[in-house]
């Protein structure tokens, strides 16, 4: 029969317990993270139940990233509720059990909110890794509802808790940056990844005597002297990008409700082109008006074309000077045109005919003055109004 083995990473040996006192079962609870299937667990399982622990497997089967991400409770609370009833489950298969947990990545998450919600939740022991715990969780309040120190494993090369942080509310980077408070035990492991916690020699090294053994004196020490995570990575995090998102959102939500509010699309047309004449009267009375309207916004907004484009998806002018002789004018072609700008339709118009309309712009106030040109009108023999573009009596 083979001898026991031995060495630093070897798992120690069970205590010898009288018959008096029988040793307890201790049951220990998987509880993994999103986008997984935890095929690891049942590595993790054959190892601890290999030195006479008990495993139970939780499952909610894999999260998503969408609904891991968006800052509602339902989906949250829904897997809570799920892994706390298979807890509860699990505790009726060993009702003199004592249980201990080990959780990972969302799944710390959701150890944590059980701790809080559930008074009737004791555990032995708790184990978290790549946790997305806040830094500020109030252990403190729920102290009586476990022993001992929670382990908190930081994989230095871990950035996805400070993502997780960064990128929505509710999480923390605890796995990235530790929690650094009472309580919790922040063991880091240099170059560890967010995964690489779940190996067989991982668990034997630092899982099984901290399960196995009582007091703080299991507790195997990790890097003592950390390595800092990647720039990037706390550049992520110091600019927490939910709060860039929000303000994003906050302001495409602005634009989209000034462009309904002053974009809207317009359009002008002189009549009916099988029509042989055309008056202006109506016409460029509403197009001066429209291009005139008064700016909502600040003066310097209001100074600057491209950013009241942005904004409303238009120009503002100010009409210093309309010429009435315009009103009565005919012509012989039409005009149409659409958009969101009337400013430009002004210009469109007095492109359409610049033998009858002058247009001058001061770009310093962003004055408009719209002027008839004399010569460019021909009297109507039959009506005596002025015509444009029309041939000559």
């Amino acid at each position: 029969m083979a001898a026991p083995s031995e060495g630093p990473d070897a798992p120690p040996a069970p205590q010898e317990t009288s018959a008096a006192a029988p040793r307890r079962e201790h049951v220990v609870i998987l509880v993994h993270g999103i986008r997984d299937f935890a095929l690891y667990q049942s590595v993790v399982r054959n190892t601890l139940e290999s030195v006479g622990l008990k495993v139970e497997l939780t499952n909610y089967m894999r999260l998503d990233l969408i609904r891991f991400l968006l800052p509602v409770e339902y989906f949250r609370g829904k897997v809570i509720d799920e892994i706390w009833t298979q807890i509860e489950f699990a505790r009726q298969r060993h009702p003199k059990a004592v249980f201990s947990i080990i959780a990972h990545s969302f799944g710390t998450y959701v150890v944590a909110e059980i701790l809080r919600q559930k008074f009737t939740m004791q555990a032995e022991r708790v184990i978290f890794c790549g946790s997305v715990v806040r830094y500020d969780f109030p252990f403190q309040q729920i102290s009586s509802r476990f022993k001992g120190e929670i382990i908190n494993e930081i994989g230095t090369a871990d950035p996805w808790p400070a993502i997780a942080e960064s990128l929505t509310t509710g999480f923390g980077s605890a796995g990235t940056y530790g929690f650094r408070r009472p309580g919790v035990r922040d063991r880091w492991h240099n170059g560890f990844r967010h995964s690489d916690f779940l190996k067989p020699d991982f668990c034997r090294k630092f899982w099984i005597p901290y399960l196995l053994i009582p007091g703080d004196q299991s507790i195997v020490e990790g890097d003592t002297e950390p390595e800092p995570p990647p720039w990037w990575v706390s550049l992520i995090w110091i600019l927490k990008i939910k709060y860039l998102l929000s303000v994003v959102a906050t302001f495409l939500i602005v634009i989209w409700v000034l462009r309904a509010i002053y974009g809207s699309t317009v359009g002008y047309y002189l009549g009916a082109d099988e029509a042989k004449t055309f008056p202006w009267n109506d016409q460029i009375i509403q197009i001066v008006r429209d291009a005139g309207v008064v700016c909502p916004f600040p003066r310097w907004v209001c100074s600057r074309p491209k950013l009241t484009w942005l904004l409303a998806q238009r120009r503002f002018a100010t009409i210093e000077y309309f010429d009435e002789k315009l009103k009565p004018v005919v012509s012989c072609s039409n005009f149409r045109w659409g958009g969101t700008d009337p400013t430009a339709a002004l210009e469109a118009f007095a492109a359409k005919f610049p033998q009858c309309v002058q247009l001058d712009f001061r770009e310093d106030g962003r004055l408009y003055s719209v002027r008839v040109r004399p010569e460019g009108l021909v009297l109507n023999a039959a009506t005596g109004a002025p015509s444009c573009g029309c041939p000559k009596p």
